[in-house]
C-alpha cells in the first residue's frame, strides 16, 4: 500500500510540475469567457475545443494583451481550410500586417511559403512543412520575446528570427516591415471561411520590464481620493461618477509609460489626467474614457486629448468589455494607443497653445458619470531627453 501510496504522489507532483510551469489557460470553457467575438462569426466549445464553424467573417479576439509571451495550443483544420492565429494584433486595422499572423492551412504544400501552415504570413516561410494532415490535431508552441519569435510545430522548429534583422526587413516592403510591427497586442483566432478547432490554449507572460504596480488589488495605498466615489475590491478599482471625482497618484512623475485596463457601464465617462499640477486649472490634459464605441472621432471621444486633439479613429470597445490604455508621455511628446491601435501622438506644442507645459505633475483618474473600474495599472519611468526652450 505504501509503494501504490508512493506512486500516486510522485505522478501528482510530476503532474503538478507540468502544469505549474508558468502557464496559464486561454481556453476558456463554454462560455468562451477569455475570449471576444468580432465580426459576424459563428465561435463555440465543440467536445473541448474552441470551434468555428467557418460561417460568417471576423475573428476571436483575447479579452487581453499581451506583449512578451510563450504561447502554446493545439489545433486541427478541415481540408483546404484557412485560418490563423494573431500575434500582438490590434484591434482595428489589417491585423496581420500590423500585428503578425501565424498562418495555419488545411492543405501541406510540397514546398514552404509565405502562406504555409507556421508561416509568420506573408513574410517569412518556415524551415520545414511540419504540418499533419487535415482534421488531425497539430501542436504549436510560440514565443514572442522582444523582437524574437520562435514557433515549434509538431516537435520541429519553424524559425527562430529577430524582427529588428536588417536583411529580414530590407527582403519585405515598407509599411509592413518587420521591425514596423506591434509590439504589444491582442491575440486572435481568425475565420476565414473555413471549419478549424482550438483546444488547449495557455500562456505563459514575461514580466514587463521597469514596470511597476500602481494598484494592489485590495485598497487605495499610494492614491488620494478625492470625493467619495472610489473603493477598491475584488482586485478592481472602481469610481462611481459625480462632481470633481478623481483620485490623484500620490507623487509626481516625469516622463513615463502609464499602462491601464478600463471599462464602463453603459452612459460612463472618464478620464486620465496627466503630468498637472495638483488643484490647478491650467494646462489640464485628459484623456478621455467614455461609452461612445462606433462614435466618429472628436475632440471629447475615446482616446482624445479633450479639446485639445482628436483621435485618428475611435478605438473604444462597447460598454461592458475591457479596454486597453497605454500612454506614453516624454517631454512635449505624447502618444496614446488604445486597444493596441495608434490613436494619437505628437508635441503637445501641436495639440495646444500651451506655453511651458508642466514637467512635472500628478497623474489622476476621473470619474464624471457612470462606473468606471480600473486594473492592471502600472508605471515605467522614463529618461527626461530634451531641455525646455527658453
Amino acid at each position: 500500500m505504501w509503494r501504490v501510496a508512493t506512486v500516486l504522489v510522485c505522478l501528482l507532483v510530476t503532474h503538478a510540475g507540468a502544469v505549474d510551469d508558468g502557464f496559464v489557460p486561454l481556453a476558456g470553457g463554454p462560455d468562451l469567457r477569455h475570449w471576444q467575438t468580432m465580426g459576424a462569426g459563428t465561435w463555440d466549445w465543440q467536445d473541448g475545443a474552441i470551434h468555428c464553424d467557418g460561417q460568417g467573417s471576423g475573428w476571436l479576439r483575447s479579452e487581453r494583451v499581451y506583449e512578451d509571451f510563450t504561447l502554446r495550443f493545439e489545433y486541427r483544420i478541415a481540408p483546404g481550410g484557412n485560418s490563423g492565429v494573431w500575434l500582438r494584433a490590434p484591434a482595428q486595422g489589417r491585423q496581420s500586417a500590423v500585428g503578425l499572423e501565424f498562418q495555419i492551412m488545411g492543405d501541406v504544400t510540397a514546398t514552404p511559403d509565405v502562406g504555409s501552415t507556421g508561416a509568420l504570413y506573408d513574410m517569412l516561410a518556415p524551415r520545414v512543412n511540419a504540418a499533419h494532415p487535415a482534421m488531425e490535431w497539430n501542436e504549436v508552441e510560440i514565443s514572442c520575446i522582444g523582437p524574437r519569435v520562435r514557433a515549434v510545430l509538431n516537435g520541429q522548429e519553424l524559425y527562430d528570427v529577430d524582427l529588428q534583422d536588417p536583411l529580414f526587413n530590407a527582403a519585405v516592403p515598407m509599411g509592413r516591415r518587420p521591425s514596423e510591427r506591434l509590439t504589444r497586442g491582442f491575440l486572435g483566432l481568425t475565420n476565414h471561411g473555413s471549419e478549424v478547432w482550438y483546444r488547449n490554449l495557455r500562456i505563459r507572460e514575461e514580466p514587463e520590464e521597469g514596470f511597476e504596480p500602481l494598484f494592489n488589488g485590495v485598497g487605495l495605498e499610494g492614491w488620494r481620493a478625492v470625493g467619495d466615489g472610489w473603493s477598491a475590491v475584488g482586485g478592481l478599482l472602481t469610481g462611481r461618477g459625480g462632481a470633481d471625482q478623481r483620485l490623484v497618484l500620490g507623487r509626481e512623475v516625469e516622463n513615463y509609460v502609464l499602462r491601464l485596463e478600463y471599462r464602463l457601464s453603459p452612459g460612463a465617462a472618464g478620464a486620465v489626467r496627466l503630468r498637472a499640477a495638483e488643484d490647478s486649472t491650467r494646462h489640464r490634459m485628459d484623456v478621455v474614457l467614455a461609452d461612445d464605441a462606433g462614435r466618429e472621432p472628436g475632440l471629447s471621444t475615446s482616446g482624445a486629448l479633450r479639446g485639445l486633439g482628436a483621435p485618428r479613429v475611435n478605438a473604444a470597445f462597447v460598454a461592458g468589455e475591457w479596454n486597453d490604455l497605454e500612454i506614453e508621455h516624454r517631454d512635449v511628446w505624447l502618444a496614446v494607443r488604445l486597444n493596441g491601435v495608434p490613436v494619437l501622438d505628437g508635441s503637445i506644442y501641436w495639440l495646444s497653445g500651451f506655453y511651458r507645459p508642466p514637467m512635472r505633475g500628478t497623474v489622476s483618474l476621473l470619474a464624471s458619470t457612470g462606473t468606471v473600474e480600473f486594473r492592471h495599472m502600472r508605471l515605467k519611468a522614463l529618461p527626461r531627453e530634451t531641455r525646455m526652450p527658453g
